[in-house]
């Protein structure tokens, strides 16, 4: 019984906003906005940043790409987060740059990468191959 009564509100308010006055459709538009169209989701830049101790020989690209530095500005803009990009766009170095930059800025004292148990030796090969000096 809830669930059809739920259906004939969903199916009747747009009637009755299509129906309505102006001034209505002005509130109501208003108060939505108020309640729930009122917050911007934050756009990270990270094209400035420069990671002197990245060793770009080693990952066979000439610089990170450009949502990788914007992943790593958004971690250490908030002092950690989650890399949710698709796979194969190098999360893997995502974390291993951005808790390496953390450290070296002072942000955090011990980062910490949470991963799959499968992927620890990826993530340590990361930060001793891609990270190391030369």
């Amino acid at each position: 019984m809830a669930s059809s009564k739920i259906e004939q509100i969903r199916t009747r308010i747009p009637q009755l906003v299509k129906r309505a006055a102006k001034e209505i459709k002005t509130d109501i538009e208003q108060r939505y906005n108020q309640l729930f169209n009122c917050y911007v989701k934050p756009q990270y830049d990270g094209q400035h940043q420069q990671f002197p101790h990245l060793n770009y020989k080693n990952l066979g690209i000439p610089s990170l790409y450009q949502s990788q530095k914007d992943a790593v500005w958004m971690m250490l803009q908030n002092e950690g987060g989650v890399a949710d990009h698709e796979v194969g766009s190098g999360k893997t170095l995502i974390m291993c740059v951005a808790a390496y930059e953390m450290k070296r800025l002072g942000i955090v004292n011990k980062p910490m990468i949470i991963g799959l148990k499968a992927n620890v030796h990826q993530i340590a090969e990361t930060f001793q191959i891609r990270l190391s000096r030369s």
